[in-house]
Parts: C-alpha cells; structure tokens; sequence
C-alpha cells in the first residue's frame, strides 16, 4: 500500500500542537463520529493494521495521534514540521488561539507502510477547526497539572543570588 491521505471528523481534547507533549511528540486525543470510527476500525483491521489503540473515557472511545519532530530517512535524522491548525475556512490560527477541548476538528492523518509492507502507521499531518471551543486553562487542566501547581500562588519567592 502507498502512502495515502485520510481525513476524519469528531472532537480533539488535549490538542498539543504548539509545544510537545511530555512523550516529546506533538499529539491529539481524537473522538471520532461514526463515520470516522468505522474508517478506524477497518484501518486497524486490514492487515497490517495500525497499531493505534482505542482507549476508554468517560465521554466514549479515543485514539490518539502524534507527530514526531524528526524522523530518522534513509539513515540521516530529517526535522519535521508541527501539524498545521487551520480555521474552517483554511487559515491558520494566530498564535494566541489555543484549540480547547471538545473543538469540533477534521483531522488529516498520513496512512503509509513500512518494513517492506509488513507494518502501517498514522501520522499526524494537520487539522481543521471546525467549530472552535475556547481553551480555558482551568477547565483543560489534566489532573497532574492541577496537583503540581497547587500551593504555588503560596510560596515566597527565593532570590536568585
């Protein structure tokens, strides 16, 4: 199979497209419609198959999708550009706009194969925000965030020197 092009509907939470993610990636956490689940489910079906995992939530099944900042081509590491962000009518986001969580995307992923035929992948490619929900850091702050910065509106400042 040759690399091909798919473009998917639903929702994105976590959107990390500005900075990497803690795995060094850049990523989303993508809840397809109905459409797109079953695109999924036959890209995971037909040998080889992605090996992208359906993981649960309390708001349905995601898969998450990401983007390395380098890939390693024909023996020499080549960098990579983050996915592009685009509003619905193709513009990219300035760069105070943050996509927040439940934003309603179409997201493009790079289907290819590798070792000879015998594995397929999907990368990351770019998105189109469809229906753009504000990000509001409070209500977008995963659990773990929220611990780690608890008490420091407390804490006394030491000098530098």
């Amino acid at each position: 199979m040759a690399t091909k092009f798919v473009y998917l509907q639903g929702k994105c939470r976590w959107a990390k497209y500005k900075s990497l993610n803690k795995y060094g990636t850049w990523s989303v956490d993508f809840f397809p419609n109905e459409e797109a689940r079953k695109v999924l489910n036959e890209l995971k079906e037909t040998e080889p198959g992605i090996l992208n995992a359906w993981k649960p939530s309390d708001d349905g099944e995601f898969m998450s999708f990401n983007r390395q900042p380098q890939r390693l081509i024909q023996g020499k590491l080549v960098g990579q550009a983050p996915p592009l962000v685009v509003d619905k009518s193709g513009v990219p986001l300035d760069g105070d706009t943050q996509v927040g969580n439940d934003s309603d995307i179409t997201l493009k992923l790079e289907v290819y194969t590798y070792r000879n035929g015998k594995g397929r992948a999907a990368r990351w490619v770019s998105m189109q925000v469809d229906n753009l929900v504000p990000y509001t850091p409070v209500k977008d702050r995963d659990e773990d965030a929220v611990k780690a910065f608890r008490g420091l509106d407390e804490v006394k400042p030491q000098p530098l020197f």
